[in-house]
């Protein structure tokens, strides 16, 4: 979003707000704004979430717009104009808002940067700053929170599909049920072997050269403490995903030991450092978003 634009549009909003008929507004003179269509700042205003235009041809105030002319001054309400922005539209650098505003300094692109830089966004300390970039940064959390709750899910249903089909019965998806147990799939060892296998399963969308997986102390714990217990972590991609599946014996030449009177509670582990595949599993995507596996593995790692 042009600076421009931004500086213009609390006017265009209060405008709406006096006379919502959006044909008065489409035959005014283009450079009606200072020399930018009006079209455009109709375009621009609405794909900011400003307004909303009605079936009838008027355009009516979002929550945002109003947020916007209700400030008493031009400077606050170009800084409400940004805040609602991108807040509303989170563009890419939003991603980094967790790890502070020198973050976004370096991410986000000259004409953001410069509606951050005139807005006071980029350098005030102010408390209505600070709410703002803690807000922001909290959204973009909860999405990256969910983001990796509904991998972890993928990735348990994928194991939940290759121990089906590799012992034919179906196992149980106990954290679906209970997040107390500690881990997240009970299985068995085989389709002759009926003896408990505890799975703890991770997942990951990145490149191999980048995946890792977080596991916790207690996750660790329920895993040493299980007679027959393995760790799954899935690579997952548009077209397949590939199972790393680990012993415990394996697994704990990766965790580290206490010392002194610290203790680790978490530990973060590198895909590359797994073995290698073991399975593979392919599907495709039904009306109902069903998914079907087919894991091409011969044999339990």
């Amino acid at each position: 979003m042009r600076v421009g634009h931004l500086y213009r549009m609390p006017y265009l909003l209060q405008a709406v707000s006096n006379n919502p008929s959006y044909h008065s507004w489409t035959d005014r003179p283009l450079d009606d704004w200072d020399g930018i269509p009006l079209t455009s700042m109709i375009a621009a205003t609405r794909s900011a979430g400003f307004v909303d235009c009605s079936e009838d041809g008027k355009l009516q105030l979002t929550a945002s717009g109003r947020l916007v002319i209700a400030e008493n001054t031009p400077r606050t309400r170009f800084r409400r104009a940004v805040m609602e922005l991108y807040s509303h539209t989170k563009p890419p650098w939003t991603s980094v808002t967790t790890q502070g505003r020198q973050a976004v300094r370096i991410s986000a692109p000259p004409d953001d940067l410069q509606c951050l830089e005139e807005s006071g966004l980029l350098d005030d300390c102010d408390r209505d700053t600070v709410a703002w970039w803690d807000a922001l940064a909290c959204g973009i959390r909860a999405e990256q929170n969910q983001n990796h709750l509904e991998i972890g899910r993928d990735a348990e249903s994928l194991t939940i599909g290759y121990e089906s089909w590799r012992t034919g019965i179906a196992p149980t998806w106990v954290a679906l049920e209970s997040t107390l147990a500690g881990y997240d799939v009970l299985s068995r060892v085989s389709s002759s072997d009926a003896s408990t296998l505890v799975i703890e399963v991770k997942g990951s969308t990145r490149p191999l050269s980048t995946a890792v997986f977080t596991l916790t102390r207690n996750e660790w714990n329920v895993l040493g403490d299980s007679l027959r217990s393995i760790l799954d972590a899935w690579l997952v991609n548009d077209d397949e995903a590939t199972l790393r599946r680990i012993d415990v014996r394996s697994l704990s030449a990766l965790i580290p030991v206490d010392r002194g009177g610290g203790k680790w509670q978490t530990v973060t582990v590198p895909y590359s450092a797994l073995p290698l595949p073991c399975a593979r599993a392919t599907w495709t995507q039904h009306s109902d978003s069903s998914y079907d596996y087919h894991s091409v593995s011969t044999k339990l790692s």
